[in-house]
């Protein structure tokens, strides 16, 4: 530990410490409170502790830099004092402005937040962050010309923005109030990464505003600092080893990143020179990049890196890309009002195989950003060494959301943001996204002595054609890359330009129109059910022969449609084998079939992806749920089809998830949305499923790693006795309508689901370790009536109907749930999963 670390220890452990006349240090703490290693730590920090105490004496407080802040800190000595790692923003207000009550405001703001209070010193030869007890805020108001044109205001706001920080002198943080005239102002802000990242600087603007709102007699109190808010990760170093090794061997292969370099010389310039270029995106293409967004169910984040990496491998760029990302970092709702050095760097995979659909690709990389988040405390560079390196520190390549700022309202004041940027850089080439209500605008900004222009520019060219014509789902990468390079060749040919250009889209869309349908309509029934109830859509062939996946293929748009509408898609007449079967879900799901991993019930393996439906006894029910509602992360959706229909019963009764939570008491759905369900497995000997089924593993390590990467907290007893606990969500949004859904599985794994006589068996043998059982999520009990509530609103809301051989059902798994029924006679129906939901990538829960 150091001398830092070590007197927060103390302070932690209440040790009364203090400087004698003669210099020495004394401390006073309950027999046995200190170990050995405490007292030990003391003696060798003495020294340290001392200076720290006398800093404390002169109201500064010393914390330890974060692993991110250090790297800062290193970064900052090699290239010396630069911008390269401020962060600002800048917003105008319309009104009339009182300017002494906004810089009163100001300052409220800067005593509520220690980090706008501090800078870096050393002590004991190591660099801390000191926070002042107080300091004053200078807020320069600068007057500027009334008839500013946009582009000099571009030009102002970037000359604040522009302005160095010397990390060993406080404040890292600014702000100016530019003036035009007594009714217009922008108010610019600043401040340096170490203490900072682009969500601070919108709590800085918010806070601001809302202290500048109040009242002046109610605006005037002390306002208590909320902490340093550096703090690391609570992950232990044995999970962090494994999220380590888990994320290198993703990583581990992807070759040294490397984009086309500046040929010229004269380009080299500053470390952080930079050239960005801007495409706009209006109303109808925000509006179609969403609804493409939403289809192929992916966030932001995941459809921005998707299209820049296919323009970078359209412009000749690499195929298989590290691509960093930001991850906002506060974990806890408080954080989010708290200025700090939050955000962690994640490094993604973004490898183009030609073959891939496009929403495949995208699904991958949300997977891909769900492991990443989960080892986003640990350095990047542990990750993937200087291969992804930029040689300013940053990364070479890095893709950034940014949202609508989203501001007070002032009475008297129209508040809108305005463009802050600098032509510095720290990554080589960054694609920023800044989304609106109605529009979405992209900088590509490439570090000029790292990045050839000609390449950037391609990159912008390809960027701009995937936001002007978003692939669609089914599309393949080598599809969308030959097309960007074809128009690309088509705008070289100069004045033909235009008409080349129109030429070909009509060309393409004419080749893609002689491809709709090979069966003619009258030979399939498409049926929606009538307005009311809810019920399937069904499409029925009239005749038999029709090939499912070549008629799925080939209407995609049809079933798709029918599918955000109901949810589930009765497919029926059609000849269809396995084979067919996997095709037409992976078809409709735009991504390959994914495993059966984190198991609950028995099933068989029969055709790559495609399993046996659960194999419990037929005399059984299996009561209604959403497929893998027990983990935090599901398939998106689901096929079934009927090979030999039983002689009697056997149905799959469906049921809309939105009716079902609309059935159920407000109470009862507040208790679950707020506290969600933590579900609990021991697995004992010959009893249910064995852990190696679940996980498919026969080895304990590979179950911890599992776990881990899962967010399953694993623990071993005795006897090679395995329990896991799981917190998950009850209670989801649909990513697409927005609807909220009933999303659990609290129904079938409490213990009162079981019959009376088998539970007090169970409990009997087992005591309390039984082997699947539910409660929420704080640990409180699941009351048995509510359980009840929640099987009458299942009871109320499923529609079943009989299987015939060769029925094929798709189904929304969030959107639609769904069971068995008993039956007698052979049943053969299969299933198969495709696409992958997880909080962590957008499909995330509500409540807590």
């Amino acid at each position: 530990m150091t001398a830092v670390e070590t007197l927060a220890r103390l302070e932690e452990l209440r040790v009364e410490l203090r400087l004698t006349e003669d210099g020495r240090l004394a401390y006073r703490a309950p027999k046995g409170l200190l170990g050995p290693g405490d007292i030990e730590a003391m003696k060798r920090h003495r020294d340290g502790i001392k200076e720290l105490l006398d800093d404390q004496a002169a109201g500064l407080t010393n914390y330890p830099l974060t692993a991110a802040q250090m790297r800062l800190w290193l970064v900052d000595r090699r290239h010396g004092t630069s911008p390269g790692y401020n962060i600002g923003g800048a917003f105008r207000l319309r009104g009339p402005l009182d300017t002494g009550r906004f810089c009163d405001a100001m300052q409220k703001v800067v005593d509520r937040q220690p980090l706008l209070r501090s800078s870096v010193a050393l002590r004991e030869g190591l660099p801390v962050l000191q926070v002042h007890r107080s300091l004053r805020l200078d807020l320069p108001l600068l007057d500027v010309p009334a008839a500013t044109s946009p582009s000099l205001l571009k030009q102002l706001v970037g000359e604040q923005l522009g302005l160095p920080f010397d990390l060993g002198h406080a404040p890292l943080f600014r702000a100016a109030l530019l003036r035009m005239s007594d009714t217009d102002h922008v108010a610019v802000l600043v401040a340096h990464h170490i203490i900072s990242d682009d969500h601070s600087i919108g709590v800085i603007g918010r806070q601001a505003l809302e202290y500048y709102g109040q009242h002046p007699s109610r605006a005037n109190g002390v306002v208590a600092a909320v902490g340093p808010a550096v703090r690391p990760s609570s992950d232990t170093p044995e999970r962090t080893a494994q999220l380590r090794a888990m994320r290198r061997r993703v990583l581990e292969s992807v070759p040294d990143q490397e984009l086309p370099r500046p040929a010229a010389l004269e380009e080299a310039g500053s470390a952080w020179a930079a050239e960005s270029y801007r495409i706009q995106v209006d109303s109808e293409g925000t509006s179609a990049w969403q609804d493409r967004r939403r289809s192929c169910r992916a966030t932001t984040l995941g459809m921005a890196t998707a299209l820049s990496a296919l323009a970078i491998a359209a412009a000749d760029g690499p195929h298989d890309l590290i691509v960093g990302v930001p991850d906002l970092g506060r974990d806890r709702a408080e954080d989010w009002d708290v200025v700090g050095c939050f955000t962690a760097t994640m490094v993604l995979r973004a490898e183009i195989r030609g073959t891939d659909s496009f929403a495949g690709f995208v699904r991958g990389l949300m997977a891909e950003a769900a492991e990443a988040q989960a080892a986003k405390h640990v350095p990047y560079e542990e990750l993937v060494g200087r291969k992804a390196h930029a040689q300013s520190g940053g990364t070479v390549l890095w893709v950034a959301p940014y949202p609508e700022p989203d501001f007070p309202q002032v009475d008297g004041l129209e508040i809108e943001a305005v463009e802050a940027t600098a032509d510095v850089a720290r990554h080589d080439l960054r694609v920023a996204v800044f989304t609106r209500e109605d529009r979405m605008e992209l900088q590509v900004t490439r570090r000029t002595a790292a990045v050839d222009r000609e390449f950037a520019q391609r990159v912008t060219a390809g960027l701009t054609r995937l936001h002007q014509r978003v692939p669609a789902p089914e599309d393949s990468l080598r599809t969308i890359i030959d097309d960007i390079r074809r128009d690309r060749s088509v705008a070289a040919e100069g004045d033909a330009h235009d008409e080349g250009a129109a030429l070909l889209a009509s060309v393409r869309a004419a080749r893609r129109s002689r491809t709709v349908t090979a069966a003619p309509k009258r030979m399939v029934d498409v049926r929606e059910p009538h307005a009311g109830r809810w019920a399937p859509a069904e499409v029925v062939a009239r005749v038999p022969g029709v090939d499912l996946p070549d008629w799925t293929g080939r209407n995609l748009d049809t079933v798709r449609d029918l599918l955000r509408r109901q949810g589930a898609v009765l497919m029926r007449g059609f000849a269809c084998d396995r084979a067919g079967f996997s095709a037409s879900l992976e078809a409709v799901a735009g991504s390959p079939l994914v495993d059966y991993v984190n198991r609950s019930t028995p099933r068989t393996r029969v055709d790559g992806n495609v399993f046996t439906s659960t194999e419990y006894p037929a005399t059984e029910a299996i009561p209604m749920h959403s497929e893998q509602s027990y983990t935090t992360s599901w398939p998106l959706w689901l096929g079934f089809m009927c090979e030999r229909a039983p002689a009697t019963g056997g149905a799959t009764p469906l049921a809309s998830t939105a009716e079902v939570l609309r059935a159920l008491p407000e109470d009862l759905v507040r208790r679950f949305a707020e506290r969600e369900v933590s579900y609990e497995r021991w697995y004992h000997p010959n009893l249910d499923l064995p852990w190696s089924e679940v996980f498919q593993t026969d080895s304990p390590e590979e179950v911890d790693r599992l776990c881990l990467a899962a967010g399953i907290e694993a623990r071993w007893y005795e006897a090679g006795v395995l329990r896991t606990r799981q917190k998950a969500q009850a209670i989801l949004r649909h990513p697409e309508s927005g609807e909220r859904v009933w999303f659990n599985q609290a129904n079938l794994f409490h213990a009162a689901s079981l019959p009376a006589a088998v539970l007090q068996g169970l409990r009997d043998a087992y005591g309390e370790r039984l082997p699947r059982h539910a409660v929420f999520g704080d640990g409180s009990p699941i009351e048995e009536a509510d359980l009840r509530r929640v099987q009458a609103a299942w009871d109320g809301a499923q529609q079943a109907s009989d299987w015939q051989d060769g029925d094929v059902v798709i189904v929304d798994n969030i959107s639609v749930a769904h069971g068995r029924q008993p039956y007698t006679g052979a049943r053969t129906v299969l299933v198969a999963m495709a696409g992958t939901g997880s909080a962590e990538t957008g499909k995330g829960s509500e409540g807590a």
